[in-house]
């Protein structure tokens, strides 16, 4: 080997060359000598590669199939920006055998595989060449990677997929599902699902497969929907399918996946107790209330006019319906009549003003032949399920804010929507990053309902708003960072596990790791219902004039005629209305104003933000090099934390890992 490198080191010629490299690919050889080898082909023949014979430069590529080969590549472009090693690695990703290639040179060494993992699906080729290979590109070249290695059989890629759709999370989904969705890949893709964990299965689904089903369904391609659903197992997670897809305004795509769940009365049932809950009621769009009215309906066609009648005497029933009778509002009031009358097989007759009328959907022949032809067609306009429409003339509450929106369009963050809100943040033409920071707080909070679209992209949302710097030097930076952060966590707390993970696992300074650290401890107050006023707080609801109206969404104009002498009333001093002659007594306690309650949100999950930081602190917390106002900072993140989870079941484990920890950090002040 010593004297294969002397020869490379001095000018071979393409013979010595094509030589040596024959002579390496048919041998063994130590780490050691695998880094000298490849080292040395980096410094002093990729340098010459586009002059050398193709079956030379085939040779070249083969030493590189392996994680060795090209994370040293990546290292030595970081270095030196030539663009020669951008043109050999585009060559290598243009080999649809790469992947597979590279998996085989892991020899099944899990560490080495996972490196794999990170270096196509992680993004760290991407990352390194970042600006100069195209993203679409490097996404299609990757998924003809994918394919390629799971025809061949000979690895388990079921751990690829979901890291290659957080990618990106619009493009990675549309170029996969194209590419795999086909008659020659189909199976592929449903030998590979059939490998995942459940965990990845779910997130499989639910965050990919069926929103991009939604974007290509309509009446015409249901069928084909449903067999290419029907493929994928989903019935130990079908309740948090059903719940997902609940919500959504797309009856085509309920019904397809309706007609595939195992147990159509359990998942009828459990819609019901969250359909009829007077929070849900209260707090949640009516366009959500009514897409789950609908998927109801529809899991309704699947039960037997029996089982119903039995349903129709539940009690979870009759509350449900109860709540939804009882609202003061009309159109709550409807959907209740509704499902009522359904439930009932139509013998209990209502004044259903704007009824929904679902048909049953007969499932397709499974097993038949699918034609993917047919997600061509694209998705159709949506049936209107409400027979009749009103027209209103509502004066629109945010009219009075108009001057603020017509600032905030002006300065390009006029946004509805979180995936608009992201490709704002990575706009190089934005100079200043405080406007956005302070829109993400009020938008993310307005956005509370929403839970999909939260949760697709809450984990991208966060993972962004950390790694920004202060490059504009802006007033108030840190504060708006953290005030963005806490909205995203106290909006959906499933990301705090995300978020621990970047606290440990990301390249951060300690200042970013600070506000990292600041977020949770004030999630986890405003989760328990305590006030800070470091903390932002805006109003809830959208900016409705901005949205197109939804004109089947029946409306109602309510004008107040203003009552007798109103004036006079108003006054407490007016004697003709306190009677006269009588001397009329107020409790202050009727006068005083009555404080509510906040709910404590966080004791269910208080152990999911404690003990990630405190075995964090018992291990170390292995990420990097610490000063003490850090360790205080996150000693005083422990405390805050557990002061929040009192009371709460795991309580008492928590306090006394909490004064465990603390026994142990004497050297440090709180």
């Amino acid at each position: 080997m010593e004297e294969q490198i002397k020869v490379l080191k001095n000018s071979p010629s393409a013979e010595e060359i094509e030589k040596i490299l024959q002579e390496y690919l048919i041998n063994e050889h130590t780490l050691q000598q695998q880094l000298q080898f490849i080292n040395t082909l980096l410094q002093h023949i990729i340098i010459v590669y586009q002059s050398l014979k193709s079956q030379v430069r085939h040779l070249l590529q083969r030493v590189f199939y392996c994680t060795i080969g090209i994370s040293n590549l990546l290292n030595h472009y970081k270095l030196t920006k030539n663009d020669i090693y951008l043109k050999f690695m585009k060559n290598l990703l243009v080999d649809p055998t790469l992947l597979s290639n590279t998996l085989s040179s892991c020899h099944k060494k899990k560490e080495e595989e996972s490196q794999t993992k990170a270096l196509f699906v992680g993004s760290k080729i991407f990352q390194t060449f970042e600006g100069e290979l195209e993203l679409t590109k490097y996404l299609e070249l990757v998924v003809k990677q994918l394919i390629e290695t799971a025809r061949l059989g000979n690895h388990d890629i079921s751990g690829f997929i979901n890291p290659y759709l957080s990618i990106h999370p619009l493009e990675a989904k549309d170029i996969l599902f194209e590419n795999f969705l086909t008659g020659s890949n189909f199976e592929l893709l449903s030998e590979i699902y059939s490998k995942m964990s459940q965990i990845q299965q779910k997130s499989f689904i639910l965050k990919s497969l069926i929103p991009y089903l939604e974007t290509k369904i309509s009446i015409d391609n249901r069928d084909t929907i449903t067999k290419i659903l029907s493929r994928f197992n989903i019935s130990k997670f079908e309740s948090y399918i059903i719940k997902n897809v609940a919500e959504l305004p797309n009856i085509e795509l309920q019904q397809a996946v309706s007609s595939l769940i195992a147990d159509p009365q359990t998942q009828m049932t459990e819609l019901l107790d969250i359909w009829g809950n007077e929070q849900y009621i209260k707090n949640t769009q009516f366009e959500y209330q009514e897409s789950m009215t609908k998927e109801i309906l529809i899991l309704l066609n699947y039960i037997s006019p029996e089982n119903r009648t039995q349903i129709s005497r539940d009690k979870s029933f009759l509350n449900a319906i109860t709540s939804r009778i009882s609202n003061n509002d009309h159109d709550n009031r409807n959907l209740g009549l509704i499902i009522a009358k359904k439930v009932t097989n139509g013998e209990i007759k209502f004044d259903i003003t704007d009824e929904i009328v679902i048909e049953p959907y007969k499932k397709p022949n499974l097993n038949s032949k699918i034609d993917f032809t047919d997600l061509l067609i694209g998705k159709s306009m949506q049936n209107l399920s409400i027979s009749s429409q009103k027209v209103t003339t509502e004066k629109d509450s945010d009219d009075e804010s108009e001057s603020e929106d017509d600032e905030e369009e002006q300065n390009g963050i006029d946004t509805l929507f979180l995936k608009d809100l992201i490709k704002n943040f990575n706009d190089e033409k934005v100079n200043h990053l405080t406007p956005l920071l302070s829109h993400t707080v009020k938008l993310v909070r307005q956005k509370a309902t929403f839970k999909l679209e939260l949760e697709f992209y809450s984990e991208e949302l966060a993972s962004l708003i950390i790694g920004l710097l202060n490059k504009f030097d802006e007033p108030n930076f840190e504060q708006l960072k953290i005030n963005a952060l806490v909205s995203i966590i106290v909006t959906n707390t499933k990301v705090i596990t995300h978020i621990m993970n970047l606290l440990f696992t990301g390249d951060y300074s300690i200042q970013q790791r600070m506000i990292i650290l600041s977020s949770i401890s004030l999630s986890a107050r405003e989760l328990r219902g305590f006030e800070d006023d470091f903390i932002e707080k805006v109003e809830t609801d959208f900016p409705t004039r901005k949205i197109e109206q939804r004109h089947s969404k029946p409306m109602v104009q309510e004008v107040e005629d203003k009552p007798p002498r109103f004036e006079e009333i108003k006054d407490d001093n007016n004697e003709q209305f306190i009677g006269q002659g009588k001397v009329q007594r107020v409790s202050k306690k009727l006068t005083k104003p009555v404080e509510k309650t906040k709910p404590n949100n966080f004791s269910k999950i208080a152990s999911k933000f404690f003990y990630p930081l405190a075995n964090g602190w018992i291990k170390g917390i292995d990420v990097g090099t610490y000063n003490e106002m850090f360790l205080k900072h996150y000693l005083q993140t422990l405390e805050l934390i557990i002061k929040a989870a009192y009371p709460c079941h795991e309580f008492d484990g928590m306090y006394e890992l909490y004064n465990a920890i603390l026994e142990n950090s004497s050297n440090v002040t709180i």
